[in-house]
């Protein structure tokens, strides 16, 4: 895995969640969110709605285990500590000083962000859930587990469009 984003809980916790627009009154108490004290998938609401407009994308990125929880302030060089971190699950409480991660996966069978695919397929239609690909005859659609381990790469379609 690869952090590729930052998230610091400021050191007097979050503004007013009410103000924020982001929860209704009876949420907020359901929830128990306060200024210093917060569940990992509101937090990463209110610190950045760009990234997590929703509820459930928030939600979503804990269960992939994409988020990672840093119990303290980042070092004096601001590195993060990987003994100080753990995998953020969607009950965790987020607390004023915490540092959050968002990693991405890198190697395996997921592509280097730097590296483009080999193919380029057109997507019909895609949501959260699944997408639909005009894929050209002859491409394979999952990889060959034996032919694509000799040159490591994988050259499916299913490859491309992850």
């Amino acid at each position: 895995f690869f952090v590729v984003k930052y998230y610091s809980v400021p050191p007097t916790g979050f503004s007013d969640p009410s103000v924020s627009g982001l929860f209704e009154a009876e949420d907020i108490h359901r929830l128990g969110i306060t200024s210093a004290n917060a569940t990992l998938p509101s937090a990463l609401m209110m610190l950045d709605p760009e990234e997590y407009p929703t509820l459930s994308h928030a939600l979503r990125a804990c269960r992939r285990g994409s988020v990672l929880v840093h119990r303290s302030p980042l070092g004096i060089n601001g590195t993060f500590d990987p003994s100080r971190s753990r995998r953020g699950r969607v009950g965790d409480r987020i607390y004023p000083s915490d540092v959050l991660a968002q990693q991405i996966e890198r190697g395996g069978c997921l592509y280097d962000a730097a590296r483009p695919p080999p193919l380029e397929l057109p997507v019909v239609y895609e949501d959260d859930h699944f997408a639909i690909v005009n894929k050209p005859a002859g491409v394979e659609v999952h990889a060959h587990p034996q032919r694509d381990a000799d040159d490591g790469e994988d050259d499916s379609a299913s490859a491309t469009i992850r």
